[in-house]
C-alpha cells in the first residue's frame, strides 16, 4: 500500500480491513467516486460490526435492541435503505452509544452526500457527472480511519465502565513506592492501558475519561481510594502524552472552590500534593489562600518532602526546612525519601538530594545516647542511596562521622564502613584516602 498513512493493522475487523484495502486501492488508482461510495458501505458496516461485538462480547443489551430494529427495518417491506438512517440516528442520538460524536456525525453526513451525488445520475449545469476532488477524497479516508475504523468498540457502550473495571484488576500492583518509577511492569501496564483504551478513545471520551479519573483520584475519599496509586499513575502518564488536551479543565479545578476540599481531605497521604510534584507548575495557578493553606497543612511529618514546590526551587525548600530546626525531620518516611530521589534525579540535582541527606546525619544525631538515633539515619537515609554518592559525598560522611562519637562507637559503624568502601570501589573511585580517615576517631 503506498500511503502509510494508513496502517491497516490498526483496525481490528479483519473484515472491516479488506473493505478499507480496497478503499484505498480506489483512490491510489485516481478512481475518487468508488472511494467514496465504499467508503460509505465501510462506515455502515463498521458500526454494524461493531453493535454485534457489544451484543456477542460484551452482552450488551442496548446493542442487542439497536441491532433487532435494524434487522427488522432491513426485512421489512419498506425503504430499504431507511435502517442506514436508523442506525446513523440512534447511534449518534442516543446516550447510551458514545462513538458517534457530533464531528463524527458530520463527517459521515458529508461522506453520504457525496455517495449520493457519485452513485446517483446527477449532472451539473455543465452536464458533467460529479467528480469528488482527489483532496476531498483523501480528507474523508483520513477522518474516517482515525475517528471510526480504529476506535474499538469497547466504547461505544459502558466505555469507561470496562475501563475502571480493568483498572480494579491491576489496582494492587501500584502503591507508593512505585506508583512513579519507570520500571518494566509500570510500562507494561500503561501501555496496556494505552493500546487497549486510551489510544482508541475519540477526543471528547478522552476528556470524559480524564474528569472521571481526575474525580476518583484527588477529590473522594474512602480507604478503597486512599490505597488506589494506580489512577495517579495513570493520570500523571496521560498528561506526558496529552497535557494540552486536559490543560484548561486542571485549571478550572484549580481556581474552583473544590481545590479547598481536596486540599482539606482527612488522609494519611493527599494525593493531589502527590501530583504537584510531578507537574510543579500548576502550584502557580492555585489561589494564594490556597498556597498558604497548603504550606500550612501539609509541613508536618507526613509531607515535608511532598511540598519543595512551595518554594522558588528545591535547594531552596530543604535550607528552609533544615534552617526551621523541625524536630521531627529525621522521622520522615522511606517513602518520601524515595520520591525526593526520584525527583531530584530526574531534574538534575542528585548533589541536592544527597547534601540533605547527610545535613540530617549531621543535625539529627545527638551528642550523647544518640547510638540508636544513627543507626536509624544511616539505615533509612545514607546506605539506600549510596548508588548516587559522589566522591565529595563520601568525604563529607568521612568528616560528619569523625565529629560525633555516637556515629563512629555505635556497634554497626564497622559494617557500615564496609558497605561504604565496597560502594566506592564499585563505583571505581579512590577510596584508600576515605579508607584512612575512617580509622580516625
Amino acid at each position: 500500500m503506498k500511503y502509510s498513512l494508513f496502517d491497516i493493522n490498526q483496525i481490528e475487523n479483519l473484515e472491516i480491513r479488506s473493505y478499507f484495502s480496497e478503499v484505498i486501492s480506489c483512490y491510489e488508482n485516481h478512481n475518487y467516486r468508488a472511494a467514496i461510495l465504499v467508503l460509505y458501505t465501510v462506515i455502515l458496516y463498521d458500526l454494524t460490526y461493531k453493535l454485534e461485538e457489544l451484543r456477542d462480547e460484551y452482552e450488551d443489551s442496548n446493542a442487542k435492541q439497536l441491532l433487532e430494529e435494524i434487522y427488522k427495518k432491513i426485512n421489512s417491506s419498506g425503504d430499504k435503505s431507511s435502517w442506514e438512517n436508523l442506525l446513523l440516528d440512534k447511534l449518534h442520538e442516543s446516550t447510551d452509544f458514545e462513538i458517534v460524536d457530533d464531528n463524527l456525525w458530520s463527517t459521515i453526513q458529508a461522506v453520504k452526500l457525496k455517495r449520493n451525488l457519485s452513485a446517483h445520475p446527477s449532472f451539473d449545469q455543465e452536464q458533467q457527472i460529479y467528480q469528488p476532488t482527489r483532496e476531498l477524497t483523501l480528507g474523508f479516508i483520513k477522518e474516517i480511519y482515525e475517528t471510526l475504523l480504529t476506535k474499538s468498540a469497547h466504547f461505544m457502550s459502558r466505555g469507561l465502565e470496562r475501563v475502571f473495571e480493568s483498572f480494579k484488576q491491576k489496582k494492587s500492583h501500584f502503591n507508593i513506592r512505585n506508583f512513579y518509577e519507570d520500571s518494566k511492569d509500570n510500562n507494561y501496564e500503561y501501555n496496556y492501558f494505552y493500546n487497549r483504551f486510551y489510544s482508541r478513545m475519540s477526543m471528547p471520551l478522552k476528556k470524559k475519561f480524564f474528569k472521571n479519573v481526575w474525580a476518583l483520584t484527588f477529590e473522594k475519599n474512602n480507604e478503597e481510594l486512599e490505597n488506589n496509586f494506580l489512577n495517579l499513575f495513570v493520570i500523571i502518564k496521560v498528561l506526558e502524552q496529552d497535557e494540552q488536551l486536559f490543560k484548561d479543565f486542571i485549571e478550572g479545578k484549580l481556581k474552583s472552590d473544590k481545590i479547598k476540599d481536596i486540599i482539606d481531605l482527612d488522609i494519611p497521604i493527599n494525593k493531589f500534593i502527590l501530583f504537584l510534584n510531578f507537574y510543579p507548575d500548576y502550584y502557580q495557578y492555585l489561589n494564594s489562600d490556597v498556597q498558604e493553606r497548603i504550606e500550612k497543612k501539609f509541613k508536618e511529618i507526613n509531607h515535608y518532602l511532598y511540598i519543595w514546590y512551595t518554594k522558588e526551587n528545591i535547594p531552596e525548600y530543604i535550607e528552609m526546612i533544615m534552617a526551621d530546626d523541625i524536630e521531627d525531620l529525621d522521622g520522615i518516611s522511606s517513602d518520601q525519601i524515595k520520591l525526593f530521589n526520584f525527583i531530584c534525579k530526574e531534574k538534575g540535582i542528585i548533589e541536592v538530594f544527597n547534601e540533605f541527606l547527610l545535613k540530617i546525619l549531621e543535625k539529627y544525631v545527638p551528642n550523647w545516647f544518640g547510638f540508636d538515633d544513627a543507626n536509624i539515619i544511616m539505615n533509612k537515609f545514607i546506605i539506600p542511596y549510596l548508588n548516587d554518592f559522589k566522591e565529595e559525598d563520601y568525604f563529607e560522611y568521612a568528616r560528619i562521622r569523625k565529629a560525633n562519637n555516637q556515629i563512629y562507637d555505635r556497634d554497626r559503624d564497622s559494617e557500615d564502613n564496609r558497605i561504604l568502601i565496597s560502594k566506592m570501589q564499585e563505583q571505581e573511585l579512590d577510596y584508600h584516602e576515605f579508607e584512612e580517615l575512617l580509622k580516625f576517631k
